[in-house]
């Protein structure tokens, strides 16, 4: 997958997080994400399809 940045549109989403490209393309590792660890389905998707980046677990094409 490949990110862009697009300052332009990301100031019109005032109330939202915009990620930076930077921070979608680092690694995922679920050891990491406290918050995510407990949630059943998501730990069972993240072993099954193995995310390498942030980008690929917001964006995932496996739902």
């Amino acid at each position: 997958m490949e990110f862009i940045e697009f300052e332009e549109l990301a100031v019109e989403f005032t109330g939202y997080t915009v990620m930076k490209v930077s921070d979608l393309n680092k690694n995922f590792f679920l050891e990491d994400h406290e918050e995510l660890r407990n949630v059943r389905t998501i730990k069972e998707q993240v072993e099954r399809w193995n995310p390498i980046t942030i980008g690929d677990v917001l964006f995932n094409y496996w739902d």
